[in-house]
């Protein structure tokens, strides 16, 4: 606790803390576990199976939860403003940022973060992309992101024109 104190009285930027509570699911997690029992011998064997069945009496009388937690870190731009004349012949500023310092910003920020948690004795990882789409997906739209999952291409939710994978095949 104190190292994590330390860390949050550390930092030179606020932060934002998600913590996430979701129902666990844990049928792929014992059908891995019978797997790699199948491949043990003698006592661990045993030991295995038996806790996969007080993993599945566990599930039946409680609902089981896995916490996730993430930083959200900002990337504050330093905007260059620049004076214009727009219509009609009114003095207008434009805010120009650059996605570049920004980008480095926010790289720094986060390695900053995972080494700090480090000696915690934490872990963290920077989220992909993809990884981002899908936290922002689930916790917007909850119901929908459990029956329709997003594609492990973001591109295809921004372009001006949607196709088929199979367009311009000929059957």
């Amino acid at each position: 606790m104190a190292g994590f104190a330390a860390f949050l009285n550390g930092l030179t930027f606020p932060i934002q803390i998600l913590v996430r509570v979701l129902p666990v699911d844990v049928a792929l997690y014992l059908d891995t576990l019978e797997r790699r029992a199948r491949e043990l011998a003698g006592l661990l064997a045993d030991l295995a199976y038996d806790h996969v069945a007080f993993v599945r009496r566990l599930a039946r009388s409680r609902t089981l939860l896995e916490r996730r937690f993430y930083l959200v870190v900002p990337a504050h731009s330093e905007t260059a403003r620049t004076r214009g004349w727009g219509w009609p012949f009114v003095a207008v500023s434009t805010d120009r940022v650059n996605e570049a310092s920004l980008r480095h910003q926010l790289t720094h920020r986060c390695a900053e973060i995972e080494r700090q948690l480090l000696r915690c004795g934490l872990s963290a990882r920077r989220l992909t992309d993809v990884e981002l789409a899908r936290l922002l997906y689930t916790c917007w739209c909850p119901e929908l992101a459990r029956t329709q999952r997003l594609r492990h291409v973001l591109h295809d939710y921004d372009a001006l024109v949607v196709g088929t994978s199979d367009a311009g095949s000929e059957e």
